[in-house]
This record gives structure tokens, sequence and C-alpha cells, in this order.
């Protein structure tokens, strides 16, 4: 799931001929969709083990992920490469 996510964020996920407005459109429909609905699916498996608690906001916690790439985006101007992948990984949704 990470490594396409990953791939698919360096090209956007669109054609590059299409317009910023496009493009932004296109992510939150296609990808940043894909990987949100990937992660709220971690984060109900993971209150349904009990490892987190039945309160966790399930909608928040599942919006990180892209939260957190379209911020790199951002403050980088480029995606991030697999070590800082591997980073928010290991941060966020790797079990203690």
């Amino acid at each position: 799931m990470l490594d396409r996510g990953h791939r698919a964020v360096d090209d956007g996920g669109v054609e590059p001929e299409q317009e910023p407005a496009d493009r932004r459109h296109a992510w939150r429909q296609g990808l940043a969709a894909a990987l949100t609905d990937c992660a709220r699916e971690i984060v109900e498996r993971a209150i349904q083990r009990g490892e987190l608690p039945t309160t966790t906001d399930v909608e928040l916690l599942s919006m990180l992920p892209v939260t957190i790439l379209q911020n790199w985006r951002l403050e980088h101007g480029s995606s991030p490469d697999d070590a800082a992948v591997e980073r928010i990984v290991n941060q966020f949704y790797t079990p203690a």
C-alpha cells in the first residue's frame, strides 16, 4: 500500500497537462481517498484489538497520512522519499 501510494504521490496520480485545480481535485477524489480509507481500516482494527481506546477519533486519525503527505510537499517542494515514508509509518502506524 505505502509503496504504491508513495509512487502515486510523485506524479500526483493525474495527467501532467492538467491544471493545478484539476490536479488537486483528482488527488482528493483518488489517491487521498484511498489512503484515508486504508488508514481508517488500520485504525478501526487497532480499536477492535484494544490497541487504541474506543474513544479514538477514527476520522481525524485516518486523515493523518494524507495530511502529512500534503504538508511534506508544501514544506519541501517534493514528495517524501522512501526514508521519510518509513519514518511516518514507524512513528504513527507501527505498534510499539
